[in-house]
């Protein structure tokens, strides 16, 4: 073979041999990278497979003052198209000194209710207020539960802006006040507070400051134990329509409050 056609061949062999390197690595680069992609998609079905599913209940979340995400303390775990939880009503966050603690007991208040008495109410607001009430079936009539300066009190309070109506009511129930007693299991306070439109029958603890937190599930035992007494007490004196009856407040107590 002559010079020229021997470098020909050679050249041509160089040429092909550099074609069939950069193929390969081009191959090789496409495998890779296919590998890769199906390796990504691989550890992302893992991780959605190995993500905690649904357990049905639902909690509210707050942010606290460094961003650590935790349980809203006002909202009551339950499963969905249950009881609905107790409100945090805008601007509660804000509250500060008593107005929180009250907001703060009466939160645990309603908890408590939605628990174990369900039936007595259907509210789910607290209050700032040192009092709440429940309702008894009549108007201006409602069980309350107050912290006084007395302590911490429950009663069925009468408060009618009419002084009349209050007084009637009061006086039809003290009355029969040996029953109502007795029912209730205990002496009550009567008072018709003089000078004022109010009235109320109640009964006071040895609890006698809301900031004692670390004593609020006793109170709200002793407190859910009175409403109970308090209801047996309505009834045995013949029930919610008793608490519409009055008597005749007398000319003393006319003078007093006219």
């Amino acid at each position: 073979m002559d010079t020229p056609d021997f470098l020909y061949v050679l050249f041509v062999v160089f040429f092909l041999a550099i074609g069939g390197i950069v193929i390969a690595a081009w191959f090789t680069q496409k495998r890779a990278a296919k590998a890769r992609a199906q390796a990504k998609r691989a550890k992302k079905a893992a991780a959605r497979a190995a993500a905690p599913r649904p357990t049905g209940l639902e909690s509210e979340v707050v942010q606290t003052d460094d961003w650590t995400p935790e349980p809203d303390a006002n909202v009551v775990m339950q499963p969905r198209n249950e009881r609905k939880p107790v409100k945090t009503a805008p601007g509660a966050n804000s509250l500060t000194g008593r107005s929180r603690l009250y907001w703060d007991f009466w939160t645990q208040f309603l908890n408590r209710l939605g628990t174990e008495h369900s039936e007595w109410t259907t509210r789910t607001t607290p209050t700032r207020a040192s009092r709440y009430n429940l309702p008894t079936g009549t108007s201006a009539v409602a069980y309350s539960t107050a912290f006084t300066q007395q302590g911490l009190s429950v009663q069925l309070y009468f408060s009618s802006p009419d002084a009349s109506i209050n007084s009637g009511r009061f006086e039809a129930l003290r009355a029969m006040k040996d029953e109502f007693e007795r029912a209730l299991g205990q002496a009550a306070e009567w008072d018709d507070k003089p000078g004022k439109k109010a009235a109320a029958i109640c009964v006071t603890s040895q609890f006698d400051n809301v900031a004692d937190a670390d004593v609020w599930p006793a109170m709200l035992d002793w407190v859910l134990d009175q409403h109970v007494r308090f209801r047996q007490a309505v009834e045995a004196v013949g029930g919610p329509a008793k608490l519409k009856e009055t008597m005749p407040m007398p000319r003393t107590r006319l003078a007093e409050v006219g």
